[in-house]
């Protein structure tokens, strides 16, 4: 007997508010998923605006950095799905056998970009593999990582709360050479893009 008094209760709860982690059908759970990409891209894009198209960003990976000069062209997009979107510019330089990588990404509608970079920087690795740390690169938070077998240094510094800059060095000895090299671009004023 109580069962049928429970029902409508219990229908009339998940009708007002659907529990977000135990939708009823597979659409639905799409549909859920959508909505809360859609308000959490809204409540970025009041932080920070919308994404800067790519040209905007073009100008931060020059020519030439340091010896490294650019072994092709500049890539370049801006794209989306629903309420997220992302830009992103990167482009490959030589210097001899070395190689440079230089990729700068706008994470302004996409927050899970930023929310795995900040994990990431509470990680921390020093052994006979390499090293992983995080850092600061001209008041910027910074993950550094550096490869042994592979003499590779990485750094992803997030410039003004929203551009990922990324550096990938090949080979390299010193792990704090791609932390030099991103010193001598311009990370104050990408971080005033909009």
């Amino acid at each position: 007997e109580t069962s049928p008094k429970a029902e409508p209760a219990a229908a009339g709860g998940a009708e007002a508010k659907a529990p977000a982690g135990q939708p009823t059908n597979p659409m639905e759970a799409m549909a859920q998923a959508a909505q809360a990409a859609q308000a959490m891209a809204g409540a970025q894009q009041k932080q920070f605006g919308p994404v800067v198209n790519w040209r905007k960003l073009a100008p931060f990976v020059p020519q030439k950095i340091g010896d490294f000069a650019a072994a092709g062209e500049l890539e370049g997009s801006t794209a989306g799905m629903g309420g997220m979107q992302t830009t992103n510019v990167k482009r490959r330089y030589k210097a001899d056998k070395r190689e440079l990588r230089l990729e700068i990404t706008d994470t302004s509608l996409v927050p899970m970009l930023r929310t795995g970079f900040a994990m990431a920087r509470t990680v921390t690795e020093d052994s006979t593999k390499g090293l992983k740390k995080g850092v600061e690169v001209d008041g910027a938070p910074g993950l550094l990582e550096w490869r042994a077998r592979n003499k590779r240094g990485k750094l992803a510094v997030l410039a003004g709360g929203r551009f990922i800059v990324e550096l990938r060095l090949t080979p390299t000895d010193d792990p704090q050479e791609v932390v030099k090299i991103a010193k001598t671009l311009d990370l104050d004023q990408l971080a005033k893009v909009k």
